[in-house]
């Protein structure tokens, strides 16, 4: 099936409702025809609309021309006015312009509220003023269980009403979720389907209420790379069998894939294990950003940065970069996680970052 938009110089956003969150198209012809979906490496070619110059960044000392996001687990750099201008000033240096930072919540009289909204306030105000964007970010492994939703979505009324309470521009730029249902016990012990199902049918919820109270922030998922692809992960769900991964694009303006190599490109490598997440990405207008490691991972050592030399990672960035640079579904880079990656581009003394 195939649909045509004949559009000149336009910027088409859909709704969540329709095949995907937002379909961004930008038309240098009048004319651009789209398959609705497809798999494969043969849809490289369908979707070639390039990104306009203002949505370009400029140079970053990391990587010119690389939109880099960063994850912030600990409250330290927000809390702490002498932490927060660290991050603030680490940030600027690497040209890290995303961040997705850990909101924390107090329940006082049965309803989820911000911890400490003055500090957040600040930290917001700081971070805006320097070309900064920051993501809410919340996720557990069982955020996404039936029997859990209501509290997920009082956690994001908690968000929300904090945005509402915030200067319009001045609060965050979007929702990021990490949830890994795949850590629980329920999925290890063979109900993968329906939790599955219970997690899209949070994320429609997540997308509902949203779109309700603030449509212009933006819904980001973590996922792994092998929802993809998979039998086992083909889901029926609002009518449409699709594949794990499709299924959270749709509800989505973007994904961030959890696709933890060292080698960017060739066989095993970052781009090769996004392949489908990223042709899927092409046709229905979504974003992929693809994420690099540095914490220590006992199991699978090889495919975190910890313990190289930080300009290892540089290089590494460099070349994805390059290497994607102009894809319309490559949405830039993130990194994991200020903690570990900070003592590898700017040495500092362990205990100043034992609570970053």
């Amino acid at each position: 099936m195939f649909i045509s938009l004949m559009l000149s110089g336009v910027r088409v956003r859909l709704t969540r409702w329709q095949p995907a969150r937002s379909l961004r198209v930008w038309l240098a012809a009048a004319a651009l025809t789209l398959p609705l979906y497809a798999r494969g490496s043969d849809a490289n070619a369908c979707c070639a609309a390039q990104m306009p110059q203002s949505e370009q960044q400029s140079g970053s000392l990391i990587a010119p021309g690389a939109k880099l996001g960063m994850w912030v687990w600990h409250a330290q750099p927000v809390y702490d006015a002498g932490a927060r201008a660290d991050l603030i000033s680490f940030c600027q240096r690497f040209g890290i312009n995303r961040l997705f930072v850990q909101v924390r919540l107090n329940k006082e009289g049965g309803a989820y509220q911000m911890e400490n909204p003055q500090a957040w306030a600040a930290f917001l105000a700081q971070a805006h003023e320097a070309g900064i964007q920051v993501e809410a970010l919340d996720g557990a492994g069982d955020m996404g269980f039936a029997n859990n939703r209501a509290d997920t979505l009082a956690k994001l009324d908690a968000v929300l009403a904090f945005q509402d309470s915030l200067p319009a521009g001045e609060g965050f730029s979007g929702l990021h979720y990490d949830i890994e249902p795949y850590v629980t016990g329920r999925w290890k012990t063979g109900d993968k389907q329906q939790v599955a199902l219970e997690l899209l049918e949070t994320m429609q919820d997540i997308c509902q209420k949203v779109e309700d109270a603030d449509p212009d922030l933006t819904i980001t998922h973590d996922i792994p790379f092998w929802y993809s692809g998979r039998d086992e992960l083909a889901v029926e769900f609002d009518g449409e069998t699709k594949y794990l991964d499709e299924h959270i694009q749709d509800l989505a303006d973007g994904v961030g894939i959890m696709s933890y190599r060292t080698k960017m490109t060739g066989g095993n490598s970052v781009v090769a294990i996004t392949e489908e997440e990223m042709a899927y990405a092409r046709l229905t207008g979504g974003s992929v950003y693809l994420s690099l490691e540095t914490v220590p991972l006992a199991e699978t050592p090889t495919i975190t940065f910890h313990g190289r030399d930080g300009a290892e990672l540089i290089a590494a960035v460099q070349e994805l970069n390059a290497t994607l640079q102009g894809d319309p579904a490559f949405g830039g880079i993130n990194l994991h996680c200020y903690r570990t990656l900070r003592p590898m581009l700017e040495p500092v003394k362990p205990t100043d970052l034992a609570t970053n």
